[in-house]
Protein backbone atom coordinates (compact mmCIF):
# COMPACT_ATOMS: atom_id res chain seq x y z
CA UNK A 1 0.00 0.00 0.00
CA UNK A 2 1.43 3.39 -0.59
CA UNK A 3 -1.18 6.32 0.73
CA UNK A 4 -1.43 6.99 4.77
CA UNK A 5 1.16 7.09 7.63
CA UNK A 6 0.82 3.25 7.89
CA UNK A 7 2.03 2.79 4.16
CA UNK A 8 4.85 5.23 4.38
CA UNK A 9 6.17 3.22 7.68
CA UNK A 10 6.03 0.21 5.91
CA UNK A 11 7.82 1.91 2.88
CA UNK A 12 10.05 3.16 5.14
CA UNK A 13 11.12 -0.67 6.62
CA UNK A 14 11.09 -2.00 3.20
CA UNK A 15 14.01 0.53 2.16
CA UNK A 16 15.37 -0.30 5.83
CA UNK A 17 15.72 -3.81 5.08
CA UNK A 18 17.17 -3.62 1.64
CA UNK A 19 19.83 -0.62 3.00
CA UNK A 20 20.90 -3.41 5.57
CA UNK A 21 20.97 -6.13 3.30
CA UNK A 22 23.65 -4.37 0.71
CA UNK A 23 25.31 -3.10 4.09
CA UNK A 24 25.48 -7.20 5.03
CA UNK A 25 26.55 -8.49 1.33
CA UNK A 26 28.60 -5.62 0.33
CA UNK A 27 32.09 -6.68 1.31
CA UNK A 28 35.52 -7.18 -0.34
CA UNK A 29 34.52 -5.12 -2.68
CA UNK A 30 31.40 -7.59 -3.69
CA UNK A 31 28.79 -5.53 -6.10
CA UNK A 32 25.38 -6.16 -4.73
CA UNK A 33 21.85 -6.22 -5.72
CA UNK A 34 18.77 -6.91 -3.18
CA UNK A 35 14.90 -7.25 -4.11
CA UNK A 36 12.74 -7.51 -1.47
CA UNK A 37 8.83 -9.21 -2.71
CA UNK A 38 6.14 -9.21 -0.54
CA UNK A 39 2.40 -10.63 -1.58
CA UNK A 40 -0.66 -10.21 0.93
CA UNK A 41 -3.59 -11.80 -0.28
CA UNK A 42 -7.01 -13.05 0.88
CA UNK A 43 -9.37 -15.66 -0.42
CA UNK A 44 -13.16 -15.98 0.18
CA UNK A 45 -14.15 -18.98 -1.45
CA UNK A 46 -17.92 -20.67 -2.11
CA UNK A 47 -19.40 -23.55 -3.36
CA UNK A 48 -22.38 -26.02 -3.52
CA UNK A 49 -23.81 -22.27 -3.15
CA UNK A 50 -22.21 -21.22 0.30
CA UNK A 51 -19.33 -19.52 1.10
CA UNK A 52 -17.08 -21.95 3.11
CA UNK A 53 -13.97 -20.68 3.42
CA UNK A 54 -12.11 -16.91 3.75
CA UNK A 55 -8.65 -16.91 4.32
CA UNK A 56 -5.20 -14.53 4.15
CA UNK A 57 -1.57 -14.45 3.66
CA UNK A 58 1.50 -12.56 3.80
CA UNK A 59 4.54 -13.68 2.33
CA UNK A 60 7.96 -11.92 2.34
CA UNK A 61 11.24 -12.67 1.10
CA UNK A 62 14.35 -11.01 -0.21
CA UNK A 63 17.36 -12.22 -3.08
CA UNK A 64 20.32 -11.30 -3.22
CA UNK A 65 22.62 -11.08 -6.10
CA UNK A 66 26.74 -10.54 -5.77
CA UNK A 67 28.55 -9.87 -8.57
CA UNK A 68 32.30 -9.54 -8.97
CA UNK A 69 35.08 -10.26 -11.60
CA UNK A 70 32.43 -11.67 -13.42
CA UNK A 71 31.26 -14.80 -11.66
CA UNK A 72 27.71 -13.90 -9.65
CA UNK A 73 25.91 -15.78 -6.55
CA UNK A 74 22.29 -15.79 -6.06
CA UNK A 75 20.58 -16.83 -2.65
CA UNK A 76 16.93 -15.86 -1.12
CA UNK A 77 15.60 -15.82 2.15
CA UNK A 78 11.95 -15.32 3.70
CA UNK A 79 13.70 -14.84 7.03
CA UNK A 80 14.44 -10.81 6.76
CA UNK A 81 15.92 -10.28 9.94
CA UNK A 82 19.74 -9.77 10.46
CA UNK A 83 20.97 -13.36 10.66
CA UNK A 84 18.19 -14.45 7.74
CA UNK A 85 19.95 -11.77 5.86
CA UNK A 86 23.36 -12.55 6.91
CA UNK A 87 23.12 -15.98 5.74
CA UNK A 88 21.33 -15.60 2.33
CA UNK A 89 24.52 -13.33 1.70
CA UNK A 90 27.28 -15.76 2.74
CA UNK A 91 25.78 -18.43 0.44
CA UNK A 92 25.45 -15.94 -2.95
CA UNK A 93 29.16 -15.19 -2.33
CA UNK A 94 29.85 -19.29 -1.52
CA UNK A 95 27.97 -19.67 -4.66
CA UNK A 96 29.91 -16.75 -6.16
CA UNK A 97 33.02 -17.64 -5.21
CA UNK A 98 32.62 -20.78 -6.83
CA UNK A 99 31.18 -19.83 -10.11
CA UNK A 100 33.28 -19.71 -13.65
CA UNK A 101 34.17 -16.11 -14.32
CA UNK A 102 32.16 -15.06 -17.43
CA UNK A 103 33.50 -12.10 -18.90
CA UNK A 104 30.15 -11.17 -20.66
CA UNK A 105 28.26 -11.33 -17.46
CA UNK A 106 25.80 -8.06 -17.38
CA UNK A 107 26.95 -6.15 -14.23
CA UNK A 108 24.42 -4.03 -12.05
CA UNK A 109 21.89 -1.71 -13.61
CA UNK A 110 22.82 1.62 -12.60
CA UNK A 111 20.04 4.20 -11.76
CA UNK A 112 17.03 5.48 -14.30
CA UNK A 113 14.11 6.71 -12.75
CA UNK A 114 11.34 4.60 -10.94
CA UNK A 115 7.63 3.29 -12.16
CA UNK A 116 5.30 5.43 -10.78
CA UNK A 117 4.19 4.59 -7.34
CA UNK A 118 0.91 4.36 -7.36
CA UNK A 119 0.28 2.68 -11.29
CA UNK A 120 -1.37 -0.43 -11.27
CA UNK A 121 -2.41 0.14 -7.21
CA UNK A 122 -6.19 0.54 -6.07
CA UNK A 123 -7.04 1.29 -2.79
CA UNK A 124 -10.48 0.21 -2.59
CA UNK A 125 -8.85 -3.45 -3.25
CA UNK A 126 -6.08 -2.61 -0.91
CA UNK A 127 -8.67 -2.15 1.95
CA UNK A 128 -10.80 -4.87 0.91
CA UNK A 129 -12.06 -6.93 3.54
CA UNK A 130 -13.57 -10.43 4.04
CA UNK A 131 -16.81 -8.46 4.27
CA UNK A 132 -16.43 -6.97 0.48
CA UNK A 133 -15.28 -10.74 -0.82
CA UNK A 134 -18.33 -12.31 0.67
CA UNK A 135 -20.61 -9.34 -0.73
CA UNK A 136 -19.00 -10.10 -4.07
CA UNK A 137 -19.44 -13.87 -3.57
CA UNK A 138 -23.13 -13.59 -2.70
CA UNK A 139 -23.90 -11.32 -5.71
CA UNK A 140 -23.05 -14.58 -8.01
CA UNK A 141 -24.36 -16.85 -5.59
CA UNK A 142 -27.43 -14.77 -5.83
CA UNK A 143 -27.19 -14.76 -10.08
CA UNK A 144 -27.37 -18.26 -9.91
CA UNK A 145 -29.72 -18.86 -7.99
CA UNK A 146 -31.73 -17.16 -9.76
CA UNK A 147 -30.76 -19.23 -12.95
CA UNK A 148 -31.68 -22.22 -11.13
CA UNK A 149 -27.95 -23.10 -10.92
CA UNK A 150 -25.23 -23.51 -8.53
CA UNK A 151 -22.16 -21.87 -7.64
CA UNK A 152 -18.51 -22.44 -6.67
CA UNK A 153 -15.49 -20.36 -7.08
CA UNK A 154 -13.33 -17.88 -5.70
CA UNK A 155 -12.53 -14.03 -4.79
CA UNK A 156 -9.22 -13.18 -4.15
CA UNK A 157 -7.48 -9.88 -3.30
CA UNK A 158 -3.83 -9.30 -3.15
CA UNK A 159 -0.94 -6.52 -2.43
CA UNK A 160 2.07 -7.14 -3.85
CA UNK A 161 5.44 -4.87 -3.65
CA UNK A 162 8.15 -4.97 -5.34
CA UNK A 163 11.40 -3.05 -4.47
CA UNK A 164 14.95 -3.12 -5.10
CA UNK A 165 18.14 -1.69 -4.24
CA UNK A 166 21.85 -1.89 -5.46
CA UNK A 167 25.38 -1.02 -4.51
CA UNK A 168 25.47 1.24 -7.71
CA UNK A 169 22.57 3.85 -6.46
CA UNK A 170 19.40 1.69 -7.72
CA UNK A 171 16.76 2.57 -5.37
CA UNK A 172 13.13 1.88 -6.26
CA UNK A 173 9.64 0.18 -5.36
CA UNK A 174 6.12 -0.41 -6.33
CA UNK A 175 2.97 -1.71 -5.02
CA UNK A 176 0.31 -2.82 -6.80
CA UNK A 177 -2.93 -4.31 -6.17
CA UNK A 178 -5.24 -7.41 -7.96
CA UNK A 179 -8.78 -8.97 -7.61
CA UNK A 180 -10.25 -11.38 -9.08
CA UNK A 181 -13.43 -13.30 -9.00
CA UNK A 182 -13.76 -16.44 -10.51
CA UNK A 183 -16.98 -18.39 -10.59
CA UNK A 184 -18.41 -22.20 -12.04
CA UNK A 185 -22.10 -22.61 -12.52
CA UNK A 186 -23.73 -25.73 -12.85
CA UNK A 187 -27.35 -27.32 -13.44
CA UNK A 188 -28.62 -30.45 -12.05
CA UNK A 189 -27.36 -32.14 -15.37
CA UNK A 190 -23.48 -30.94 -14.43
CA UNK A 191 -23.92 -29.02 -17.54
Amino acid sequence: MVNGAADLHAAARIDAAIDRALEIAGHDGWEVEATYQATDSALTRFANSRIHQNVAEHDAALRLRVVRDGRTGVASTNRLDDDGVRSAAQRASAIAERAAPNPEAAGMARPQGSPSPTLGYEEATARADPGLRAAGARSVIAAADGAGLEASGAFTTEVATVAIGSSAGVRSHHTGTQAKLVTVMMGDDGA
